[in-house]
């Protein structure tokens, strides 16, 4: 999935891995695009049963942004999937995802390497 022709602050983009999809956000997610990327979120996980939403590649992620992670991942686990975020070890997201407690509230994974081990536990 690409951005619509107005909207090219943010990428959301989709691979499936064995078991996995990954659901990568790449550029940034403010309060002016959460809505559609929400949307393309929801729309690519719809049918899996894991999801790793790969935040890795965004230059900006606000407030809105880490609502919009809080609300699509909550919605996959009340139908049934799992939700990892992929994050490094650090940097702004790594940090901003601590403070707002998404870190507990959803196991995260340094690289995609890490997801095997993650789904073990």
């Amino acid at each position: 999935m690409t951005a619509p022709s107005g909207d090219r602050l943010a990428v959301v983009s989709v691979v499936a891995a064995t078991d996995v999809l990954v659901v990568r956000l790449d550029g940034e997610i403010d309060v002016g695009n959460v809505a559609r990327v929400a949307g393309d979120v929801r729309r690519a996980a719809m049918q899996a049963t894991t999801v790793v939403v790969d935040l890795s590649s965004l230059r900006y992620a606000g407030s809105a942004a880490m609502r919009m992670v809080e609300a699509e991942g909550t919605a996959m686990v009340q139908r049934g999937a799992r939700c990892l975020l992929l994050v490094p070890a650090s940097g702004s997201t790594r940090r901003l995802l601590g403070i707002v407690g998404l870190d507990r509230a959803f196991p995260v994974v340094a690289s995609l390497d890490d997801v095997p081990h993650s789904l073990a536990s």
